[in-house]
């Protein structure tokens, strides 16, 4: 089969799907504002997503407390620098696990 031929059997094969298509010209528009909605959702998101000063601005600040709703205190969460041995022991626990 040649590249032409492929492309009539190809083109014989859509023009059923074009057809209905072009008798309902508003699903393809419905596909279209679908995408275009997504796509300003994606921008939406972008404002509010974190930067990197964020995430080393709060390295900085008081840490994270875990606290009951009648006033008990939990837990405390703060930011812990770890030696080069402790990090190499994690990673390598992280990669031996199934």
């Amino acid at each position: 089969m040649s590249f032409p031929a492929f492309l009539r059997t190809r083109w014989t094969a859509l023009q059923p799907a074009m057809a209905r298509v072009l008798r309902r010209p508003e699903k393809l528009l419905s596909l279209h504002s679908l995408l275009w909605a997504l796509m300003a959702g994606g921008l939406v998101l972008i404002p509010f997503t974190p930067g990197i000063r964020d995430s080393r601005k709060a390295k900085t600040e008081q840490p994270a407390q875990l606290v009951a709703a009648d006033g008990k205190f939990f837990a405390e969460y703060r930011w812990v620098k770890l030696g080069p041995g402790l990090a190499a022991h994690g990673v390598g626990a992280a990669d031996a696990c199934p």
